[in-house]
């Protein structure tokens, strides 16, 4: 499963078992409202064309999709991880924190850049 709102991606990973693979993009809000409202152990999930058939011990619904060509694609980002004193990092943000955007229309301006170098 995958979500964006173009400024945070996230995938996610579940188990299942797939009879037969597919792709298809659905409102979030809506799917995440029926699945709740389902009072069953077992959920499966159907593909056809740009609906989805979800069906459960009592219930069979469909919700309307689009193309996950239609998708924003989520960019994979290379894993950096390293350990920094607390301290230094709350006087490092508030050295630079101040010049940040708070207007957050244009989120390349509201960030703050951390670069790192030196990691082997």
């Amino acid at each position: 499963m995958a979500a964006t709102n173009l400024e945070v991606g996230v995938n996610y990973w579940i188990g299942a078992k797939v009879e037969k693979e597919g792709a298809l993009t659905v409102p979030a809000r809506l799917l995440t409202d029926v699945i709740n409202s389902l009072n069953t152990e077992k959920v499966a999930l159907e593909t056809e064309e740009t609906t989805m058939l979800i069906s459960s011990d009592n219930d069979k619904l469909s919700i309307k999709g689009i193309s996950v060509d239609e998708f924003p694609l989520i960019p994979s980002i290379e894993t950096v991880s390293f350990v920094i004193s607390a301290k230094l990092l709350r006087e490092s943000l508030s050295l630079v924190a101040f010049a940040a955007a708070l207007d957050e229309a244009r989120p390349v301006l509201s960030g703050v850049y951390m670069g790192v170098d030196g990691i082997n």
